[in-house]
């Protein structure tokens, strides 16, 4: 049976913004480690997008369409996003300098 992980605001926020960056990296790390090594799947909930949506936008001043983020990184590091695990598409933005 396949493991499933679900993430809460602080991590997706983490992963769309890579700050601080090495808690980013961290992070990527372990939820790699645990698609590559454990066949596990990553999910989050409709209420924690919402969430970091909300977040993202009031604390990184992002607005109008978003770039990529750069939790892509863990997609291409061999996660492989399904219906129920994480996506990340239309989602990101640029930190306040």
């Amino acid at each position: 049976m396949t493991r499933r992980y679900g993430i809460d605001t602080s991590v997706l926020v983490r992963l769309i913004t890579a700050d601080p960056e090495t808690a980013f990296t961290h992070c990527v790390s372990r939820l790699s480690a645990l698609i590559q090594e454990e066949g596990a799947e990553i999910f989050t909930s409709n209420q924690v997008i919402s969430e970091a949506y909300v977040a993202v936008r009031h604390h990184y001043g992002v607005t109008g369409p978003m770039p990529e983020p750069p939790c892509s990184t863990l997609c291409a590091a061999g996660g492989r996003p399904s219906r129920r695990t994480l996506r990340h598409r239309g989602v990101g933005g640029d930190r306040r300098p």
